[in-house]
């Protein structure tokens, strides 16, 4: 592959959710001198710590993070959003000398990083969000499917949010969020490693997660949102966590067998949500599996001495 001098080395580490991106990008970014930009669509919001699986100051391990805690709960953020806050923080890092990591596992904020995808910004219509905000979930996925039927198969089914915008795109321009593939110029040259996990071992890994958050506080940290203003419908369009624990909280039978229930219908959507990713990602051929950190060191080895190469 001919590599373009003067565009910026970058290391990507996707993967399903709850496969350890996380500790396995503060450890490599420890040993190869990085710093680490999140690509976690509810990271980015403050207050979503528990739910969202924000690493703490301790698990950082003093590596710096990038785009954790950047808006406010309830308020509007997209891709385009994400993509123009991200791209001048990675450029930054390599001016310093420093390595930049890209990782998470919300794929579209990936792929408008590295492909350079020139998305549209905040233009939306109104009145329309309005009428979508009005529809339940099964209308609106129904809608989806008929517009674009791509991202229907790899969307979030409970993430009403998610949904709603490809819809908007869609409304907006005529063209399906998932062909919308217009690039800039590439920016990067991109490592894409993908973290691999046995099925089996996955799901283990996602219940033992949901049992740790649950025991951490995720329930309080829902209520403090709620109390803080923060709406149900808002909650609930983050799908997965926020969206099982803010229906337990408005429940009227809000007993522990109740709060176990949720729990296991949690525990299978995310299994669901991990397919899903992993559906996803097969479309990406550049993407290099590993299944274990020494692999991954490999990859990033070789993926450096070309870049010495072309200098």
């Amino acid at each position: 592959m001919e590599i373009n001098r003067n565009t910026i080395p970058l290391i990507v580490i996707i993967g399903p959710t709850a496969s350890g991106k996380s500790s396995y990008a503060i450890t490599l970014a420890k040993e190869y001198n990085g710093e680490i930009v999140s690509a976690d669509s509810r990271q980015v919001y403050r207050g979503l710590d528990i739910g969202s699986g924000k690493v703490t100051s301790d698990e950082k391990g003093g590596i710096p993070h990038h785009l954790l805690d950047v808006v406010h709960p309830g308020e509007r953020f997209t891709v385009a959003d994400y993509k123009q806050l991200a791209q001048p923080i990675i450029r930054e890092i390599y001016e310093r000398g420093k390595l930049p990591f890209l990782v998470g596992g919300s794929s579209l904020y990936v792929d408008a990083v590295v492909e350079n995808y020139l998305i549209p910004n905040s233009d939306y219509d109104e009145n329309y969000r309005e009428m979508l905000q009005r529809k339940d979930i099964p209308e609106l996925l129904k809608e989806l499917h008929i517009v674009d039927p791509v991202l229907y198969e790899s969307v979030d089914k409970q993430n009403k949010r998610r949904i709603m915008r490809g819809l908007e795109v869609f409304h907006l321009s005529g063209i399906p969020l998932s062909q919308q593939k217009k690039k800039g110029e590439h920016l990067y040259n991109s490592l894409i490693i993908g973290v691999s996990v046995d099925r089996a071992e996955l799901y283990a890994k996602i219940d033992s997660r949901v049992d740790s958050r649950i025991k951490e506080g995720m329930v309080d940290e829902v209520e403090r949102l709620l109390s803080r203003g923060v709406s149900t419908m808002w909650l609930k369009n983050l799908g997965l966590e926020y969206r099982a624990i803010t229906e337990f909280l408005c429940d009227s039978d809000r007993s522990d067998t109740s709060l176990h229930e949720h729990i296991q219908k949690l525990k299978y959507a995310i299994h669901d949500f991990a397919r899903r990713q992993l559906v996803w990602y097969r479309r990406n051929k550049s993407i290099q599996w590993c299944p274990s950190i020494d692999e991954m060191r490999r990859c990033i080895d070789a993926f450096l001495l070309s870049q010495k190469l072309f200098q």
